[in-house]
């Protein structure tokens, strides 16, 4: 049994063992909240891009200098605007046209959680035809844009059906 205020052979194993796993404890950590980040920025960018279609919709049509205002109007402290891109696709048994919008966000990677994924992560394509650009790897609706610094392109999308209009304007 110790007395107070020695420190015997124990307490120093305990100092290096804690030094040693304190690294890798912080890595764990941040790649949480990293990917907290990265939760909460998928919501918001897919909600931001159904928000600019219903615009559309209730506008019966798609201003692109309306849809960049109101993306970045929705988006979060650090998030950065990439780009917001509309396709319409007719549907030749329907009247109307449906309005796919595309919004695309960028957020700044932890230091090491960056690095980290950007070397984990094989190169892939983005997770449509019409994916966001910048991003060299892809993890679902998630890009990784490198080297360093590191950033993630978040990508969202959203589908409306576009209001009939008499006069040929789907």
């Amino acid at each position: 049994m110790a007395a107070y205020g020695r420190i015997t052979r124990t307490d120093g194993q305990t100092v290096t063992e804690s030094v040693m796993m304190m690294p890798l404890f912080l890595i764990f950590v941040f790649a949480l909240l990293q990917l907290g980040h990265l939760g909460i920025g998928i919501a918001i960018v897919n909600y931001a891009a159904s928000s600019v279609a219903r615009q559309a919709v209730a506008q019966n049509a798609y201003n692109q200098g309306d849809a960049e205002s109101k993306f970045n109007n929705i988006l979060m402290a650090g998030f950065k605007s990439n780009e917001i891109k509309s396709t319409s696709v007719s549907d030749p048994e329907n009247v109307t046209t449906n309005l796919k919008v595309t919004a695309c966000a960028e957020l700044p990677a932890y230091p090491l959680v960056g690095h980290f994924l950007y070397q984990a992560i094989t190169s892939g394509s983005g997770p449509s035809p019409d994916a966001c650009s910048g991003a060299t790897k892809w993890l679902g609706p998630v890009g990784l844009k490198g080297p360093a610094p590191y950033h993630f392109i978040i990508q969202g999308q959203a589908v409306a059906r576009m209001n009939y209009n008499a006069k040929g304007h789907g």
